[in-house]
């Protein structure tokens, strides 16, 4: 679990995250695969595939001119992002005009088995997305991200949770990557002083936003994991 001295040492790497942001966390995510992406030394090009990056081209843009970029994702989230015609409109603009060297799926992990090759990538990651998925549909996603990882491969994520869910959510999160084949270790605990939490207002007045009044109630503050796993 990172601390905020993890982020800071992270900006140092990546100064353009280093600035005011209402998703620290997200930040944190990408800053952390891409520091993880570029450790790795292969004898060809890494291949990289991101699920679930929405609109978000950060990832690609900084890799694919060295490394063979894929991602996949489709509509999603309505309360997130815009839907049809709005939503092809940002995706040509913030991905495939952006990024075009990178392969664009349309589908989602863990559902369209056929549109990804098996045992190919070297690194399968996600950035702030398993909250977002049903807890039910975890195990189909991540049996995915094994099927199409090479022997060797890393399968890294952040998943944000909500601090008072925490060992109950992160443990069965750690539970579904071991149960998929998945080798990973226990996540650090880096105590509460100094853990890296989400922005407050950004979980009032974003996350819940489309809630009704009535029943809408503080969800408590947000921390992220990081995980890195290997097949072997």
């Amino acid at each position: 679990m990172p601390s905020v001295d993890d982020w800071y040492s992270l900006t140092r790497r990546y100064p353009e995250y280093a600035t005011l942001s209402g998703s620290p966390l997200k930040d944190f995510g990408y800053m952390a695969v891409m520091s993880e992406v570029f450790e790795r030394e292969t004898a060809r090009k890494l291949r990289v595939l991101e699920f679930g990056h929405m609109f978000n081209a950060s990832l690609f843009v900084k890799l694919e001119s060295q490394a063979e970029t894929w991602g996949i994702d489709d509509i999603g989230i309505e309360h997130y992002i815009p839907q049809g015609a709005e939503w092809e409109g940002a995706y040509k603009k913030h991905l495939l005009d952006r990024c075009p060297a990178t392969r664009f799926v349309r589908g989602y992990l863990g559902r369209d088995m056929d549109k990804l090759p098996p045992n190919y990538f070297d690194v399968v990651c996600s950035v702030s997305v398993y909250d977002n998925i049903p807890s039910s549909y975890w195990s189909a996603v991540t049996r995915h991200a094994f099927d199409v990882l090479q022997p060797g491969g890393a399968f890294i994520n952040t998943y944000d949770f909500p601090l008072r869910y925490t060992h109950e959510s992160v443990r069965k999160f750690i539970e579904v990557q071991r149960n998929s084949g998945f080798t990973v270790a226990d996540p650090g605990d880096q105590g509460d002083a100094d853990l890296l939490i989400e922005s407050q207002f950004a979980v009032i007045n974003w996350y819940q936003k489309t809630e009704p009044p009535e029943t809408r109630k503080y969800m408590g503050n947000f921390g992220t994991v990081l995980t890195i796993a290997s097949k072997r």
